[in-house]
């Protein structure tokens, strides 16, 4: 990955995202890959992932896919939970932990978009 994202930079500034799934256990080797900003799944507590990562990265995720299965409440309740939690992060973008479950309600993936939207106009 160092040397993809090292030849990356030579062709492109824009901001480099890397993401591999079901990646916590490699956390210290993904903080020296040379990507800008560290896409995390679900299987870890981002406020504990981004502990590991430091202030060095800012990071991406990690909402558990199957979360937009919940009832609208407890799916707020979560987005909300999780956006305070990556308040110590350096920098994070809000996405789900993987992608979205060909199952999901397109509702429901609009309510998580409003909630993220209303949360962070607040903050």
């Amino acid at each position: 990955m160092q040397t993809i994202i090292r030849e990356l930079r030579t062709v492109t500034d824009v901001p480099i995202i890397y993401f591999a799934n079901n990646g916590a256990t490699l956390i210290p080797h993904t903080t020296t890959c040379g990507a800008d900003v560290l896409g995390l799944d679900w299987r870890i507590p981002i406020n504990e992932a981004i502990a590991r990562i430091g202030d060095s990265h800012s990071v991406q995720g990690n909402l558990d896919p199957l979360a937009l299965f919940l009832p609208p409440d407890a799916l707020r309740k979560r987005i909300r939970e999780l956006l305070v939690m990556a308040g110590e992060a350096r920098g994070h973008i809000f996405n789900l932990g993987h992608g979205v479950v060909p199952q999901t309600d397109p509702d429901q993936v609009r309510l998580t978009v409003d909630t993220v939207h209303e949360y962070s106009q607040k903050q």
